[in-house]
């Protein structure tokens, strides 16, 4: 994923020091980079990764977290599974660096979103995993069919209880258009991802519009 912007509101403590957007990058800001386990290597993703010197896990020390996509209710027992062991071994490994994704267009336009949110909290539950949650919907022709998707399954997931941090803190959420943003930023999404440097000056209007202000830029 190309860029996570992190949010504050405009109210923060000022003793609290944040990094401007502008010169995050500048001043030895960790970088935030999601690396996708394909669901063809979950299953053997226990026998791969055995020993934490790996290079796998110096770079995941320095921000590599590693993907497990979510692809819904309706996928077959054995996936579910392995991927399940995949995300648990991960997070035995490299605690606090999984993350589940929310990739398949057909989660947000053809699922229902209560049983998607619940599948997501039965993932974190069962694993201890999911540190972030991404929901970034592929671009590949098959495009969602209204951004009220992305904010009526970001909403759904933010009413849910899991063991950790909040559901609202883990979510990482593509900025696909100014309405969707603000929607989100209503529920209380402080993540997002957007394509390049163009979406996040619109990203940051947005931001300020809402008397939010962007933090981080990774």
């Amino acid at each position: 994923l190309k860029l996570v912007s992190d949010l504050a509101s405009s109210s923060s403590s000022p003793d609290k020091k944040s990094v401007p957007a502008s010169t995050a990058s500048s001043t030895g800001t960790s970088s935030t980079i999601f690396l996708q386990v394909p669901t063809s290597a979950a299953p053997s993703l226990e026998s791969t990764l055995q020993q934490p010197t790996d290079e796998l896990f110096a770079a995941a020390a320095d921000g590599i977290n590693l993907v497990f996509e979510y692809k819904g209710d309706g996928i077959a027992e054995e996936e579910l599974q392995s991927t399940k062991r995949g995300l648990a071994h991960a997070q035995s490994l490299i605690p606090g660096r999984t993350a589940i994704g929310l990739f398949d267009a057909a989660i947000y336009n053809e699922h229902d979103p209560v049983m998607v949110a619940n599948g997501v909290a039965s993932l974190i539950d069962h694993t201890g995993g999911g540190s972030y949650v991404l929901l970034c919907p592929n671009d590949d022709g098959d495009n969602i069919d209204d951004d009220d998707d992305i904010v009526a399954l970001c909403e759904e997931l933010s009413y849910l209880d899991v063991a950790g941090p909040t559901m609202k803190s883990r979510l990482v959420v593509s900025a696909v258009s100014d309405d969707q943003v603000e929607e989100c930023l209503s529920i209380g999404v402080s993540k997002y991802v957007v394509g390049d440097a163009s979406a996040l000056d619109r990203l940051q209007a947005v931001v300020a519009e809402q008397g939010k202000r962007l933090v981080s830029r990774r």
